[in-house]
């Protein structure tokens, strides 16, 4: 089991008391030295990577007050010496050869240890602003595969030659290559079966859905073992193994009845905020309640085929730390067992 931790920003994470007036002054015109959302950022993913997690992702949130992704992605690259950097891109805003380029340098910047999560978007708001919005799902999933043929095709080809419904090139080349070979790895979410499909094609590890409500955690694992299975009929044949993963948000207590309490308090928070209904998703994976409960989750999950938990908690700091020292020890001893 890899363990992964959302970077901190606006809208990835519900902010506590000491971080809210960082995350706040993103929003405003001013300040003086280095702007202290991003210390905080740097800072928690330092002591993430000395305590032990494989891998950071940086959402890429075009409508707020976050730092753009890629030059988070760059600044943490230079921060950190092992953990695996995984950058969003959203096809419709970025163009595939863009984003080629960028991951091409990202890889080189960090030596190697550059990843992309490719999000197609759901938030019309962004693509208003920024890019093109497509009304239905099955264009989207349209263009994140000639998105990700593109992109690839960027690496790997010595001249892109390629006309589909939403990108045209005509021999093209792009010099920079990545350092991976053949290129960075490719993570990616849906729901949908075209998106299943595209996802099979192209990536890597995909990222499995579950019931919002923490309280349904039964149902959600039988739901993300039943889809993990149709995955893997889908890639049969194809030579490669998909990797499987899940963003969850992390909140223990010392009975089960505190760390219900305390979920129910940050769900009624995140749901009546404009800016974090992304953080009350992760509540759904179900990781709430004591040490015990959350370690024999974390191995239910596990056992059905989820290789990757892509973390945060709450308060996010203080989370960290104790899911180091009460979890991760735990994790620790099985995974060196399965090697």
């Amino acid at each position: 089991m890899r363990l992964g931790i959302w970077t901190p920003a606006p809208i990835s994470i519900r902010p506590d008391e000491t971080i809210l007036d960082a995350f706040h002054g993103l929003g405003r015109n001013g300040g003086s030295g280095p702007d202290p959302a991003h210390r905080f950022a740097v800072d928690t993913i330092r002591r993430a990577e000395e305590l032990g997690f494989d891998v950071t992702l940086i959402a890429e949130r075009y409508y707020g007050e976050d730092i753009e992704a890629w030059l988070m992605s760059a600044s943490l690259a230079e921060a950190t010496s092992k953990i695996e950097i995984m950058t969003a891109v959203h096809p419709g805003i970025v163009s595939p050869q863009l984003a080629a380029k960028m991951g091409a340098s990202m890889d080189r910047i960090s030596g190697g240890r550059a990843s992309i999560n490719v999000v197609n978007g759901a938030r019309k708001p962004e693509f208003d602003l920024y890019g093109e919005w497509l009304d239905m799902e099955a264009p989207r999933y349209r263009r994140m595969e000639e998105f990700l043929q593109v992109m690839k095709a960027c690496w790997t080809e010595e001249e892109v030659s390629f006309k589909g419904e939403f990108y045209e090139v005509e021999s093209g080349r792009q010099f920079l290559r990545p350092q991976q070979v053949p290129y960075p790895k490719l993570y990616a979410a849906s729901r949908t079966q075209e998106g299943m499909d595209v996802v099979a094609r192209h990536c890597d590890t995909w990222f499995c859905s579950y019931h919002l409500d923490f309280r349904r955690f039964e149902e959600s694992i039988d739901r993300i073992a039943g889809d993990i299975q149709g995955m893997e009929r889908r890639i049969a044949g194809r030579g490669r193994p998909m990797g499987y993963g899940i963003s969850a948000l992390v909140i223990m207590g010392d009975t089960e009845q505190e760390a219900i309490a305390k979920a129910e308090e940050y769900e009624a928070h995140c749901r009546a905020s404009t800016f974090t209904k992304t953080p009350v998703v992760a509540l759904g994976a179900g990781l709430v309640g004591t040490r015990e409960t959350i370690i024999e989750r974390i191995r239910r999950y596990e056992d059905i085929g989820i290789n990757l938990l892509m973390l945060h908690f709450w308060p996010m700091r203080e989370g960290l730390e104790e899911f180091a020292r009460e979890i991760m020890p735990v994790i620790s001893k099985a995974r060196v067992a399965a090697e």
